[in-house]
């Protein structure tokens, strides 16, 4: 490169104080990328946002700060116009220690599509690892944030069910527990439940301990940290694993990926954003608890093992995919 180079196009010299010097290329250095339509066209076959064109092709990092973190073009032209309220609304009971959803008016858990083992044809065909679940967690406190989950069929790749409500951390892991056996295969097996992820942060940690002592729901996410490779259960946000689930969440949604019904989770979504310091949240007076809640169910559904059938042999045999080379342990458990 010539001494200065700041005479050709798209590119930038300067020093930094400490004695660096830096060149800057842009795209458009290379004579063939300075046509008028190459930028647009480029962009669109890449899939990119606005936003994510500028931080990654017009090197601006500050492009999107202080503004939706989602696409708000598909939020407003796609989702909004197709998302609504649930179609039954009730809680979660039990009777005779088996998962039951009753209808009722104000209940916290919303659905749009039961099960398949409720809903489906007594010939369905069924399988493995079909439901995943994930579950943001909150104090519980009246005027406080509120607990959040998801249930994500993921052969339809759709959210068929979610909680949204102000329950005590012990109460909210019930509703979990009987949520997740709801939705399940149990003619698989006992760990033929939904994956279910609950945030381990804060409040987080009185949920799983209840999920996996009092309620012994088997299949609890786990994550392994650390070079002793300790699994501890639960989904850990930082600033290191917040940022890969909201930008996988915004991919699907920006991609139109993801069937999903739910008006208010739109809604948050349309009030998520970057701030000037890089954090990702809600702007101020708003919640995130839903898309933090359906940013985990994505996770689970990333990390959860393939969906299978369950096959039905010669001879009318069932074989079962856990018992026959596929690898899995049958108490399988994420990491």
């Amino acid at each position: 490169m010539p001494p200065s180079a700041n005479h050709i196009p798209g590119i930038r010299e300067w020093d930094t104080p400490q004695g660096w010097h830096v060149a800057e290329l842009h795209y458009s250095c290379d004579p063939a990328q300075r046509g008028p339509n190459w930028a647009e066209e480029t962009r669109k076959a890449l899939g990119y946002s606005q936003v994510d064109w500028d931080r990654e092709m017009e090197i601006d990092w500050t492009a999107g700060l202080g503004a939706c973190y989602f696409d708000k073009e598909v939020l407003h032209n796609h989702y909004s116009r197709k998302a609504g309220g649930p179609s039954y609304r009730g809680v979660m009971l039990e009777e005779g220690k088996a998962p039951v959803f009753e209808t009722r008016a104000g209940g916290p858990v919303w659905v749009w599509r039961l099960p398949e083992r409720v809903a489906g044809p007594r010939n369905r065909r069924k399988h493995y690892n079909r439901y995943c679940i994930g579950a943001d967690v909150a104090e519980g406190l009246e005027k406080g944030d509120a607990s959040a989950a998801y249930v994500v069929d993921r052969l339809r790749y759709e959210l068929v069910a979610a909680v949204h409500c102000r329950l005590s951390p012990d109460r909210f892991a019930e509703m979990l527990n009987l949520l997740g056996r709801y939705y399940s295969e149990p003619d698989l097996g006992p760990y033929e439940v939904a994956m279910l992820g609950v945030e381990s942060n804060n409040h987080g940690h009185t949920v799983l301990s209840d999920l996996s002592t009092k309620h012994k729901y088997p299949r609890l996410f786990a994550q392994v940290r650390g070079q002793s490779a300790e699994r501890r259960l639960g989904w850990f946000t930082s600033s290191k694993t917040k940022p890969v689930m909201v930008d996988y969440l915004a991919k699907v949604i920006r991609e139109k990926e993801l069937v999903l019904h739910d008006k208010a989770l739109v809604g948050e979504m349309l009030t998520f954003i970057q701030a000037a310091n890089g954090d990702l949240g809600a702007t101020g007076g708003d919640h995130d608890d839903r898309v933090m809640a359906a940013a985990i169910a994505l996770q689970m559904h990333k990390l959860s093992p393939a969906v299978r059938p369950y096959v039905v042999e010669r001879g009318g045999v069932l074989a079962d995919l856990r018992r026959s080379g596929s690898g899995e342990a049958a108490a399988w458990v994420a990491v």
